[in-house]
C-alpha cells in the first residue's frame, strides 16, 4: 500500500514510460524512481523519521514540524511561506517549524537509494499518511488524518470511476494540495502506470492546449474551472475528441452549466466526496443531466441503487 511501491513496479516495467509531464519536462519512471529515492536518503540524512509531519510548500521548500531540529531557520515566520488557513493551524498545535529547502539539500544523493530497515512500506495499512486540512462547511480549517489504506481502496474506487488505463493521460488543473488533485487524479494515475500532464498554475487556454496536444483522456474540476473553459472562443479549444471522461463537482453545479459543457465537447458526469475520506461517488453522465428539476434547478430524489 505505499506509493513509492508502484513508482518503483512501474519504473521496473517500463522505465522509459513519461509519469509527468511538467512545463515541458517529461519525467519518466525511471526518472521519478531515482527522484523519489534520492528524496528518501535527503531525509533520513536529515534525521526524519516517522514520528515527524513534513509539508511541502510551492516554493520548493519543506517544512517539518513535531521534530527535535536545531536549524538555523526554527524561528522562520511562516506569514512569508503558508496561506493563512495553515499559518492559523500551524499556530493554534504549537509546532515549532523549521524549514529545509530540497534543491540544495538533495543534489549530493542523486543515484543513491535510501537505508531502509524491515519492510519500506507501513507496518500497519491504518497508519497515518497525509493530514489533509479542509474547512469544510465550517470555514475553520481541521486536519483530516488519512491513512496508507484509505489511499490505496481510493485509488481503487477511481479505477472503476475514469476506466483507468495505462494508456491515459490525466490533465491535473486541481491543486495537489487539494484531496481531488491528490487522491482523485495524481495517486491512482501512479497506480495505474498512467500519465498526468500538470502545471504551476490554472489557464483555461493551456488546458485546451494540453488536451488536444497530449490526447488527454480523462479530467476533473470544480464548476468554477469550467465556467472558465466555456468562456475561451470555440476557435481556440482544439480537438477534444481523446476525452473520455470530465468530472465535475466540489461546489454548486447547475443543470444549465452541464448543458453547455456537453454541447462544448466536454463529458461531463458529476462527482461528490469529503476530504475526510477522499472516496468518490458519481453519477453517469445522462444520470447527471437528469437528475435536474428544470424549472427548479436542484436534483430529483435519490439515484437508484443507493
Amino acid at each position: 500500500m505505499n506509493i513509492g511501491w508502484w513508482v518503483e513496479r512501474w519504473s521496473d516495467l517500463h522505465p522509459d514510460k513519461p509519469a509527468i509531464l511538467f512545463e515541458g519536462d517529461v519525467i519518466t519512471y525511471s526518472e521519478l524512481h531515482k527522484r523519489v529515492n534520492r528524496t528518501g536518503c535527503w531525509l533520513q540524512s536529515l534525521g526524519i523519521e516517522k514520528e515527524l509531519y513534513l509539508a511541502c510548500s510551492r516554493l520548493g521548500a519543506l517544512f517539518v514540524f513535531g521534530g527535535e531540529f536545531s536549524q538555523e531557520l526554527a524561528g522562520l515566520d511562516l506569514k512569508n511561506y503558508l496561506p493563512p488557513m495553515q499559518i492559523g493551524s500551524v499556530g493554534r498545535q504549537n509546532l515549532d517549524p523549521s524549514i529545509l529547502d530540497y534543491y540544495k539539500g538533495g543534489e549530493k544523493f542523486e543515484d543513491r537509494k535510501p537505508f531502509l530497515t524491515g519492510s519500506t512500506g507501513p507496518s500497519d495499512p491504518e497508519e497515518p499518511q497525509v493530514i489533509m486540512y479542509t474547512s469544510g462547511t465550517t470555514g475553520e480549517p481541521k486536519g483530516a488524518v488519512l491513512s496508507h489504506r484509505k489511499t490505496f481502496f481510493n485509488c481503487l474506487n477511481a479505477d472503476i470511476f475514469f476506466k483507468l488505463h495505462f494508456d491515459d493521460i490525466m490533465l491535473i488543473i486541481l491543486p495537489l494540495f487539494h484531496s481531488g488533485g491528490l487522491f482523485i487524479q495524481a495517486s491512482p494515475i501512479l497506480y495505474k502506470g498512467a500519465t498526468m500532464v500538470i502545471h504551476p498554475n490554472f489557464d483555461s487556454v493551456k488546458a485546451f492546449q494540453d488536451i488536444e496536444r497530449f490526447r488527454v483522456t480523462k479530467f476533473l474540476g470544480v464548476p468554477t474551472i469550467y465556467r472558465a473553459l466555456l468562456n475561451v472562443p470555440p476557435g481556440k479549444r482544439g480537438d477534444l475528441s481523446s476525452l473520455k471522461v470530465s468530472a465535475i463537482g466540489g461546489e454548486r453545479t447547475t443543470h444549465e452549466l452541464l448543458v453547455q459543457c456537453k454541447e462544448a465537447g466536454l463529458p461531463v458526469r458529476q462527482i461528490m466526496g469529503q476530504t475526510e475520506t477522499s472516496i468518490l461517488l458519481w453519477a453517469s453522465e445522462e444520470a447527471s443531466l437528469a437528475r435536474f428539476h428544470h424549472d427548479e434547478g436542484i436534483l430529483a430524489g435519490p439515484f437508484e441503487d443507493v
